[in-house]
């Protein structure tokens, strides 16, 4: 299978940074990188049938890991993602270095919208909320925005995870267990793996790397299946049903907690809660 990548760029702008070392590509069944130099960028999801095409916000390392999270195929060597068939990635250049402007993230969030997109992916986020009504706009508009809930350990909000209307996903380690470093506030509405994650590198490499931002694709990859198996559904209800179907993360409260809010996401059982619901949707 192949994975197509197009940029927001026109051809000749994107021919420029392949050359400086700005876009990843993937290839095959191999992600392959042209960066020699850290970028971020931003992740969309876009659904057409049941073919699935990403955008992502992160650096170049990370953002690799991201893709491999979301979209690695089955080499018999290395890593399969959530979605491993018909992911196409759609890459958008939105910082130089790995921090950035706010005005930035708000751009790049406004080319995912223009250009369709269903699901928002963002593996990255810091203390300084955006003052926007931008994310507000895209979840009216039908978006489904996923966000790192941040790694700094406390209990302080992270942005844009903590706006209202993005899906806040905190980490957790291979025993279930909510990970020290993820946040804990009351804006942590899903949890996912995040803790020594297994993905892709630049260089056909694979390694792991640890954070809420390994944890965030996860969520963004099992929204993107369950809504593609019942793209009939609004973003709300896809919201609504990853909430209803998450379980518990080890020791802590059954019921939405600061930890890991309704728990973690399970694609199986949103999955088949759709099914096995008729009528609702």
């Amino acid at each position: 299978m192949t994975l197509v990548i197009r940029t927001c760029q026109r051809t000749v702008e994107v021919l420029k940074l392949v050359g400086q070392g700005h876009v990843i590509i993937v290839l095959g069944i191999e992600i392959v990188t042209l960066m020699v130099r850290p970028i971020n960028c931003l992740c969309c999801l876009f659904l057409i049938g049941s073919h699935i095409k990403f955008l992502f916000i992160c650096h170049s390392i990370s953002g690799t890991h991201v893709a491999g999270t979301v979209a690695a195929v089955q080499n018999q060597r290395g890593v399969v993602g959530v979605v491993e068939k018909g992911a196409s990635l759609y890459i958008v250049r939105v910082f130089q270095n790995r921090s950035g402007s706010t005005s930035a993230i708000l751009a790049g969030l406004d080319a995912c919208r223009r250009n369709g997109g269903n699901i928002v992916n963002m593996s990255l986020g810091g203390g300084g909320r955006f003052g926007s009504n931008a994310f507000q706009r895209a979840y009216n508009e039908g978006m489904l925005l996923v966000a790192a809930a941040g790694n700094s350990g406390n209990s302080n909000l992270s942005w844009p995870a903590s706006e209202p209307n993005v899906i806040s996903v905190a980490s957790t380690d291979a025993n279930n267990r909510h990970s020290s470093f993820s946040q804990t506030n009351n804006r942590v509405e899903l949890a996912a793996f995040g803790r020594s994650s297994l993905s892709t590198l630049p260089n056909n490499r694979y390694g792991t790397k640890t954070g809420t931002s390994m944890a965030s694709p996860v969520v963004a990859g099992v929204a993107a299946v369950v809504w593609s198996t019942y793209p009939q559904c609004t973003n709300v209800e896809i919201r609504n049903v990853l909430q209803e179907t998450a379980i518990p993360c080890t020791g802590r409260s059954t019921t939405k907690n600061n930890f890991c809010g309704y728990g973690i996401v399970q694609a199986k059982k949103a999955v088949d809660y759709i099914a096995n619901t008729p009528g609702a949707w």
